[in-house]
């Protein structure tokens, strides 16, 4: 969200002016040279858009340019307005942990390459042959499969085979291992029952053996993907979900009726969900909705949940 009056002060105009261009759809919205959609406050008060994070090697903020010009508004979906969906429901939930700790650029040669990695291991050392990564899991549905994609990149080019060995645990019980040659990326996929996920913080343990004979042995870590089925209910009063195989989806735990739907399948044009029927459930809010398709991907919170930009900058160069 971007109020008028933030903008105003940055585009050095009064306050009730930005107001009427916002009203009027004056304003232009636009990422890496992309058109963006955004929904106006009624008011005139300020704008709505969906925001990415970017995925790039070199920065790790994504920037929308807000310019003079005719904006584009955001679609229009129809939900279907259907009764609330019988017992509870679960869809499947994907979620990726990485972070850029260290700059590996002796050991790769294309510049456009993902060098960057999260944190070593190194066998036979205290401190380093084991450590622990901490990871998120909201709301698991207590049954059904889970996968965990665990990707390395080894650092040991030794003649022995294999010479790299991962064990990894999960909330202090085992949970697999692998092996393989070499300093070539390495992607490990475990899969398990969902029951032993904890809702809210999980650690995984990663560790570092170093097999018969060999001097050393280290391996670098760089991101994990956790995929698992969770609960349609929001968390903080907003939830992120696919359609699914669910004919009618129905998503609670909201701490107000006033709910927003969004189809954000196509992140720059996403589309306000009409015929969102709203209900009531042990003293929390419940929405529910008929999907478009079951990889469609969905937004559900309050306007007033809405996040600010890190930061707003007036353009120098304009």
């Amino acid at each position: 969200y971007v109020g008028a009056d933030v903008l105003a002060a940055r585009f050095g105009l009064p306050v009730e002016k930005v107001r009427q261009f916002i009203t009027g759809r004056q304003f232009s919205l636009s990422n890496r040279g992309k058109p963006a959609a955004y929904l106006k406050a009624s008011d005139g008060s300020g704008l709505y858009f969906y925001g990415e994070a970017i995925d790039s090697l070199f920065t790790g903020e994504n920037v929308y340019l807000l310019t003079a010009g005719t904006g584009l508004a955001m679609g229009q979906a129809n939900g279907g307005n259907p009764a609330p969906a019988a017992g509870p429901q679960v869809f499947g939930e994907q979620l990726r942990f990485e972070q850029d700790s260290l700059a590996l650029t002796g050991m790769f040669y294309d510049p456009d390459s993902d060098y960057w990695m999260w944190d070593n291991l190194f066998a036979g050392y205290p401190g380093l042959w084991q450590k622990e990564f901490p990871i998120s899991a909201p709301d698991p549905a207590g049954s059904g499969q889970a996968q965990l994609k665990v990707r390395l990149r080894g650092g040991t080019n030794l003649p022995a085979n294999p010479y790299q060995h991962v064990v990894v645990e999960l909330n202090g019980q085992p949970l697999g291992e692998g092996r393989w040659d070499g300093p070539p990326d390495y992607e490990l996929t475990l899969r398990f029952d969902a029951g032993r996920l904890a809702n809210g913080e999980n650690i995984l343990r990663l560790s570092c053996l170093k097999a018969a004979g060999l001097q050393y042995s280290t391996f670098y870590v760089d991101s994990f993907e956790l995929s698992y089925p969770r609960l349609c209910r929001a968390l903080d009063d907003v939830l992120a979900l696919r359609g699914g195989v669910n004919r009618v989806v129905t998503v609670g735990g909201f701490s107000t009726p006033e709910v927003w739907l969004f189809d954000v399948t196509n992140p720059l044009q996403p589309k306000v969900v009409n015929g969102v029927a709203v209900g009531e459930k042990s003293g929390q809010y419940q929405i529910s909705f008929r999907p478009a398709g079951a990889t469609n991907r969905y937004l559900a919170l309050p306007l007033q949940r809405a996040l600010l930009p890190a930061s707003i900058t007036a353009d120098a160069s304009a």
